[in-house]
């Protein structure tokens, strides 16, 4: 680094000298990514990176639509995601249902998917996993049709069906975070920069499309056919077992006639015992 250039980061700024004097940038700034930012972790801490969004459809499990940014905050991430989602192919079919969790809901979020003709069910808080029976399984009070969009998901969210459609997005978008992530081994950019970045999540997840779209295409078989294999299965496995036994049987009494012989072989010798004292 020349004599003449310092560099002092502080929280909120950081400040290089020059021979001009001070100048000081708004923000904390990465010198190896300056496009990237400050982000909380899962696991408690913070790292310099990109937020990456995928919107995953619930039957298929095939990403449908993508989009990085350098937000850290997911509630400013639904307007970018219904606009993706509106640009989709028509033969893809309309967007009915959006289901996120807690960290998206906020109430312009709800107003924009009843905007766009979507039916939001984002998660208002974290619930209690061990809660009493009565208040796992019964139907919440009916709410005035007067009342607002935020308090109408709510109820949505606390009736039996609301509860079963919401429960999808846990074996739906998590998969497909974790196989990229721990199957696919793809956990951190390659590239440096917003678009190139973008670019390269679209990369992975059109990847993952290809993988899950192999996995679609395998022929399945019919319940009968499957029935019959497992009757065929069941029969063949009977006779290894029986060759096994039978086998097995031979095995224990050829042993047990050479131990007889050594024990006879042991028996008969001739053996002379001498005393350690020679008396």
């Amino acid at each position: 680094m020349p004599r003449n250039r310092w560099h002092i980061i502080s929280r909120n700024t950081w400040h290089t000298f020059t021979r001009n004097g001070w100048y000081t940038f708004p923000g904390i700034l990465n010198l190896t990514d300056e496009e990237s930012r400050i982000m909380p972790t899962s696991g408690g801490g913070f790292m310099q990176a990109f937020n990456a969004q995928a919107c995953v459809d619930i039957a298929t499990l095939l990403i449908v639509a993508t989009h990085t940014t350098q937000q850290p905050n997911d509630k400013q991430q639904i307007d970018p995601a219904i606009e993706a989602l509106r640009n989709l192919p028509e033969q893809l079919g309309q967007v009915n249902e959006l289901l996120a969790d807690t960290g998206y809901f906020s109430q312009a979020n709800v107003d924009a998917c009843e905007a766009a003709g979507i039916s939001p069910l984002i998660a208002v808080s974290s619930e209690e996993h061990h809660q009493r029976l009565e208040n796992r399984f019964k139907e919440p009070e009916p709410v005035p049709e007067t009342a607002d969009r935020v308090t109408k998901m709510r109820y949505r969210l606390k009736r039996k069906a609301g509860k079963a459609v919401y429960a999808k997005r846990k074996c739906t978008v998590e998969p497909v975070f974790g196989i990229i992530k721990s199957a696919l081994g793809y956990r951190q950019f390659l590239r440096r920069g917003l678009e190139d970045v973008d670019a390269e999540w679209t990369l992975v997840s059109l990847a993952w499309n290809l993988k899950r779209m192999h996995v679609l295409a395998k022929p399945r078989l019919k319940k009968q056919v499957v029935a019959a294999f497992k009757v065929k299965s069941g029969a063949h496995t009977g006779r290894l077992l029986l060759l096994w036994s039978v086998k097995l049987f031979g095995m224990v009494q050829m042993a047990k006639i050479r131990t007889m012989r050594a024990m006879e072989s042991f028996l008969t010798a001739n053996r002379q015992f001498v005393s350690p004292t020679g008396c």
